[in-house]
């Protein structure tokens, strides 16, 4: 379990995985709506998810909110140079 620094009492580990498993809702968001605001907020909630201790939804959310943030921004940029 991780440790709360203000209180050094421990994080229910349920609280990490609900926040990754947000995270990885916002990185999906961020494929159909507002890339970048999804984006940021699906890799800051992956990165609180790690630092409470669910480790593999953590990166996971990080880096499907980095890569279909990424790969959005880039395919409407794609279809607006098509116009």
């Amino acid at each position: 379990m991780a440790v709360d620094r203000s209180t050094s009492a421990r994080f229910p580990r349920s609280s990490g995985r609900r926040r990754s498993l947000l995270g990885l809702g916002a990185a999906v968001m961020s494929l159909f709506l507002a890339p970048p605001l999804f984006g940021v907020a699906g890799a800051l909630l992956g990165v609180s998810g790690v630092r409470r201790g669910e480790v593999r939804l953590g990166w996971l959310a990080i880096a499907l909110s980095v890569s279909l943030s990424l790969f959005s921004a880039w395919l409407a940029l794609q279809l607006v140079h098509r116009l």
